[in-house]
C-alpha cells in the first residue's frame, strides 16, 4: 500500500501499454474526435456521421470510472486495468481513509462503511461534498480534487467564494489533512468574531474584498500561505451576504444573450429564418433525414422561404426568449402547441443530460431566476460562431476553443472536454461545411423513431 501515497513521479514507471494507456479518456477522446472529423464519411454526410458516432460508438465516462482509473495509477497497479477486481478498489480506499485519518461521512450516517465505498466506487454521478471527501481520503492534491470537480462532476471548480471549499483547497494545496480544514475554519471565524468586521476589511488588501473566482487568482494573492488564508477567510466571513456570487458569470451570460438577439436581427434581416413555427416542418423531417433534408427544404439557403411576416424584428429589443429559442434549436421538432418535443424523447438525451438552451432557460437566466452553467456558455459561443462566414472551419473552430475556454476559467468552470458528448458534439459542428446546418441536422436525427 505504500505506493499509493507515493508521488506521480512514480506513475511514469508503470508499462501503459499493456495497462492502463488504452483506458486514458482524454487521448481516447481526442483520437476518436480526429478519426471522425478526417474519415470520408464525415467529409460526405458530416451529420451522420456525428450522429452515429454520438448515439452508437462513443463511450460516456461516468464518475466510477474516473475514480477507478485514479486509483489504479495512484497505487501504481501494474495488473491489467480491466482485470483489476472492485474488491482491490475497496482495500485501497479503506486503507487511504484510515491512513489519513479522514471520516467516511460529512455529517452523521447510519450507513457502513463498506457500503459507502461500494457506492463511490458504482454509481455513475455523486454530490460534490463526496469528490472533497474523498480528496481528504486518498489524499489527492488540489489538481486532482479540481479534475473530479470539473470532468468527473462535470461541475465549477473550487467555490472560493465559500469558505469551506476555499479551506479545502487550501489544506490539498499543501497536504495538509480534514481535520486541519475545520481548525481553520473554526479559527477564521471565532478571531472574525472577536476582532469585528470594521478591523478585518481594514486590514486587508483591496484586491482582496471580492472573492476569488479562480485558482490562479488565489495564487497570485497568495491563498496558499496560511496567514494569507486565514484573512481571506475572515474577509468572506465580514462580507454583506447580499454579494452575490455568480454576479460575473451572470454578466458574461447577459453579453452573450446581447450578442446572440443582434445576431438574430442579423439573420432575419438577410432573410435566413430557421423554420420558425413552419407547419409543414415536422412532416419534412420524417419524410427526409441527413444534410439533403436541410437542402430539399430550404432550411440551409432559402430561409426568407420560411419568413413567419406577422413577426418584425428591427433590433435586438424585439428578439424574444423565444426568438432564441427557434434560432438556436431549429432541429428539434415541436408539438401542436408549437412547444419543444420532450428531451427525453432525443435519443441524445442521456448524452447530453438532458440539456438544452430552450425559452424557459433564456427567460430564467435573463430574469436571474436559473443557475447559469458551462452549457449556458457552450451553446451560445456555438450560436455566434456558427454564423461565421468565409472562415476555415479549422479556424473556427480554434478560434471557439480559445474564446469559449478563457470564459470558461474565468467563470471557474471547466474548460472544453472531448470525453464529454456535448462539448465533442459541438466542437465536430464547427469544424464541418456548414455548421448551423449540421447543429440542427443531427438534433433533428435524435428524434426520429
Amino acid at each position: 500500500m505504500d505506493t499509493f501515497s507515493s508521488s506521480f513521479g512514480d506513475l511514469w514507471k508503470i508499462d501503459f501499454e499493456s495497462t492502463v494507456k488504452e483506458f486514458e479518456f482524454t487521448k481516447n477522446a481526442a483520437r476518436e474526435y480526429h478519426q471522425v472529423i478526417e474519415s470520408d464519411d464525415f467529409r460526405d454526410m458530416d451529420s451522420n456521421t456525428i450522429f452515429t458516432y454520438l448515439y452508437r460508438k462513443m463511450k460516456i465516462i461516468v464518475f466510477r470510472d474516473h475514480l477507478k482509473r485514479y486509483i489504479y495509477e495512484r497505487a501504481a497497479l501494474t495488473e491489467p486495468f480491466i482485470t483489476v477486481p472492485e474488491e482491490v478498489y475497496r482495500e485501497i480506499v479503506a486503507f487511504s481513509f484510515e491512513e489519513n485519518q479522514t471520516p467516511f461521512f460529512l455529517e452523521p450516517n447510519s450507513t457502513k462503511q463498506t457500503a459507502m465505498i461500494k457506492g463511490w466506487l458504482r454509481q455513475d454521478r455523486v454530490r460534490r461534498d463526496i469528490v472533497f471527501l474523498l480528496g481528504f481520503g486518498l489524499r489527492m492534491n488540489d489538481e486532482d480534487v479540481s479534475m473530479f470537480l470539473t470532468k468527473a462532476l462535470q461541475e465549477d471548480d473550487f467555490h472560493f467564494n465559500d469558505p469551506k471549499e476555499a479551506a479545502y483547497w487550501y489544506c490539498y494545496r499543501n497536504g495538509l489533512r480534514y481535520k486541519t480544514a475545520h481548525r481553520l475554519l473554526e479559527y477564521a471565524a471565532a478571531d472574525n468574531k472577536a476582532e469585528g468586521q470594521t478591523e478585518v476589511k481594514a486590514e486587508m488588501a483591496p484586491s482582496c474584498f471580492a472573492p476569488v473566482g479562480s485558482v490562479r487568482q488565489a495564487l497570485e494573492l497568495g491563498l496558499d500561505k496560511k496567514e494569507n488564508m486565514i484573512r481571506y477567510l475572515k474577509m468572506l466571513g465580514s462580507l454583506d451576504e447580499s454579494v452575490n456570487k455568480q454576479e460575473k458569470t451572470y454578466r458574461l451570460i447577459r453579453e452573450l444573450l446581447d450578442r446572440s438577439k443582434e445576431e438574430v436581427v442579423r439573420l432575419w434581416q438577410t432573410g435566413r429564418i430557421y423554420g420558425q413555427d413552419d407547419p409543414g416542418r415536422d412532416k419534412a423531417v420524417k419524410e427526409n433525414s441527413g444534410k439533403n433534408a436541410i437542402e430539399k427544404n430550404g432550411w440551409k439557403n432559402n430561409y426568407g422561404k420560411r419568413r413567419v411576416r406577422e413577426k418584425n424584428i428591427r433590433d435586438k429589443q424585439d428578439v424574444t426568449a423565444a426568438d432564441l429559442e427557434r434560432y438556436i434549436l431549429s432541429g428539434i421538432p415541436r408539438t401542436e402547441n408549437r412547444n419543444l418535443q420532450k428531451s427525453s424523447r432525443s435519443l441524445l438525451s442521456r448524452q447530453f443530460r438532458g440539456y438544452r438552451l430552450s425559452r424557459q432557460r433564456i427567460d430564467g437566466l435573463i430574469k436571474e431566476q436559473v443557475q447559469p452553467d458551462r452549457y449556458d456558455i457552450i451553446t451560445l459561443e456555438f450560436f455566434l460562431h456558427a454564423q461565421k462566414e468565409n472562415t476555415l472551419p479549422e479556424e473556427r473552430c480554434r478560434i471557439f476553443m480559445a474564446e469559449t475556454n478563457r470564459m470558461l476559467e474565468e467563470c471557474g468552470m471547466m474548460k472544453l472536454y472531448p470525453v464529454n458528448p456535448y462539448d465533442a458534439f459541438v466542437m465536430m459542428c464547427l469544424v464541418s461545411d456548414y455548421p448551423p446546418g449540421t447543429w440542427s441536422d443531427v438534433w433533428e436525427m435524435s428524434y426520429e423513431e
